[in-house]
């Protein structure tokens, strides 16, 4: 079974103690891992700069998962 880094930590936790949390991840995360994130309430998701060579189908994921966190009030920031 393979999972995401952002699944994998929300599912390491009790429900709910996510919520107000910031999460700090390696790349910029994908629609379905954004929709985990606002699930889970999370208040910023900061990440790293884009890898060389990201393939435009997920930079389109990505970039709709960005959409979706920031309607739902969730700060999303690239770390510098």
């Amino acid at each position: 079974l393979v999972m995401h880094a952002e699944n994998n930590a929300l599912w390491g936790i009790p429900q709910g103690a996510a919520v107000g949390a910031k999460v700090f991840v390696t790349l910029p995360p994908c629609g379905p891992c954004c929709s985990l994130l606002a699930r889970a309430q999370v208040r910023q998701v900061t990440y790293k700069a884009w890898p060389e060579g990201a393939g435009s189908s997920w930079r389109e994921s990505c970039a709709e998962g960005k959409a979706f966190l920031e309607y739902h009030n969730v700060i999303v920031e690239e770390w510098k």
